[in-house]
């Protein structure tokens, strides 16, 4: 059909089954014995932010790419993305929009898209300069969760050739399986801890708004100031919440 023209005859489609809570270890897995310039997609910025810490962890040169990012930090990712023969851009979909990214080899779709459009234009990242060798467009899906499941034959319905295939940890090698685990349980404590610093400063700067609008009450004897109530710690909370959404 008209859809598929945009992902590249030379592109392998494969329909991965795995189950959710392995798929960083499938990911490290296809890595190690797929080299080249990769794009890994996902629809959630704490995701791209897990996933790009725990690549790195592995010594996977990984470089995340969202919306929310300053113009400079973009950039710069992108920049140590294109210098690389072996990367890796952990990548939403709005930020990803519209580059155009040279030897990419092979799409790896860690989150199933939204829409099949959504996954065309994933997918037809791989291997689609003139001449380019044999590339993949790798979909991960958890088959038991039904609703990943039925959208995953919604945006691949179109595609011709799509086959599927099972993976099993036995598959990944008790090696990589033990690097993986190590890695999740670090940046887990680094989030952790992160997480924690972030919400103590939170803390304090509310507790010292607090103290600014009480001494102001103090010395002139009127009503809390209610711009001022808002204005320390509030903007960040926003912006953690904001962070939660899709990127």
């Amino acid at each position: 059909g008209g859809v598929a023209r945009a992902v590249a005859s030379r592109v392998k489609q494969v329909l991965v089954k795995v189950a959710r809570n392995e798929r960083d270890q499938y990911l490290s897995f296809f890595l190690r014995h797929n080299p080249g310039r990769v794009m890994v997609f996902v629809n959630y910025i704490s995701v791209l932010r897990r996933v790009t810490a725990i690549l790195t962890s592995l010594g996977v040169e990984a470089h995340g790419l969202h919306a929310l990012m300053q113009q400079r930090a973009r950039l710069k990712a992108l920049d140590r993305f294109r210098a690389s023969e072996n990367a890796v851009l952990v990548c939403s979909d709005v930020a990803a929009r519209g580059l155009d990214l040279e030897g990419v080899a092979h799409v790896v779709h860690f989150d199933v898209p939204q829409a099949p459009d959504t996954y065309t234009h994933r997918a037809g990242r791989a291997s689609h300069q003139p001449g380019a060798p044999k590339g993949y467009s790798v979909l991960l899906v958890d088959d038991k969760d039904k609703t990943s499941w039925a959208k995953a034959g919604e945006v691949t319905r179109a595609m011709k050739g799509v086959q599927q295939v099972r993976v099993h940890s036995a598959q990944y090698g008790a090696g990589l399986d033990k690097a993986v685990a190590v890695a999740q349980k670090l940046v887990e404590s680094r989030f952790r801890s992160d997480k924690e610093r972030a919400s103590k400063a939170w803390k304090k700067r509310s507790t010292e708004a607090a103290e600014m609008v009480d001494e102001d009450d103090a010395e002139e004897d009127e009503g809390p100031d209610p711009d001022l109530a808002g204005i320390k710690g509030g903007t960040e909370k926003r912006d953690v919440e904001k962070d939660r959404e899709e990127a």
